[in-house]
């Protein structure tokens, strides 16, 4: 059976409406990947509200706890759904913090009036390692390069293979990131920021959408999708910088809400 990759939200730091901002979308961070009874999910922004269990068993990977990563978790209607059994993958990724404590802190009063443990859904919190094996499907995790810290996901099987990493600045040696998505089937990857935009926003945890280009020709991705979009670049801004993109690396595109890609 075919994996169904729904690319859920494309936003980052916030999500944004309006008639500017349809064709790419507005909802924040979240890419569901259907593989026959089960759900993987990568990271659950405003665009998990998309999202239908539809009785599969389904496995949350959250890359790290910046808001715009998981604000949507706590108003998606599946939670609601007592016969639902979500896992919600939850890595350690600043010394003397464990990720469990962190998301529980999230939602929990004053930030939010009821934790996770009491929707109807059976929600269960578990530490990520390094490595995950769901049946006979395989997720590793590396470390990635992002203020407070962030974890890049690959999720494969003995056919394909799938890569998301997400608010990374790569560093000029790039090399152990590059294993780490080799010859994938397709990345997607951080593309927040036009050329003009890394002089002012050096160091703040992400990719110009040429650094996303080449690193996905680098790495030998067959497709690279381009998302964390930045909030205030509307529709034509980004087909301008898509017509850009794609005369240099032609493999590569910026990712729609609502899209489907099919492995």
């Amino acid at each position: 059976m075919k994996w169904k990759i729904s690319i859920l939200g494309t936003r980052g730091s916030a999500p944004i409406t309006g008639r500017d901002f349809e064709e790419y979308g507005g909802d924040t961070l979240c890419v569901a990947v259907e593989c026959e009874d089960r759900l993987f999910v990568f990271d659950a922004g405003t665009g998990i509200r998309h999202l239908k269990c539809s009785g599969k068993e389904t496995h949350i990977f959250i890359s790290h706890y910046h808001q715009d990563h998981i604000l949507g978790l706590g108003k998606w209607p599946e939670l609601l759904n007592p016969e639902n059994r979500i896992i919600l993958h939850l890595p350690d990724i600043r010394p003397g913090e464990r990720g469990i404590d962190v998301l529980s802190s999230f939602f929990s009063p004053p930030f939010w009036p009821v934790g996770l443990h009491q929707y109807p859904a059976e929600v269960l919190l578990v530490t990520m390692g390094e490595t995950c094996d769901v049946g006979d499907l395989h997720i590793a995790g590396i470390s990635g390069c992002h203020p407070d810290g962030v974890r890049f996901y690959r999720l494969y099987d003995e056919k394909r293979s799938f890569t998301y990493m997400v608010d990374c600045e790569l560093p000029e040696d790039s090399y152990v990131y590059e294993q780490f998505a080799r010859n994938s089937d397709l990345l997607i990857i951080d593309g927040q920021m036009d050329e003009t935009d890394l002089p002012m926003k050096k160091g703040w945890g992400h990719n110009t959408m040429l650094q996303a280009g080449e690193f996905g020709k680098r790495c030998l991705a067959k497709k690279t999708i381009l998302v964390h979009v930045d909030v205030d670049a509307d529709d034509g801004m980004i087909s301008e910088r898509r017509s850009r993109l794609q005369s240099y690396y032609p493999t590569a595109d910026f990712g729609k809400q609502g899209e489907a890609i099919r492995l």
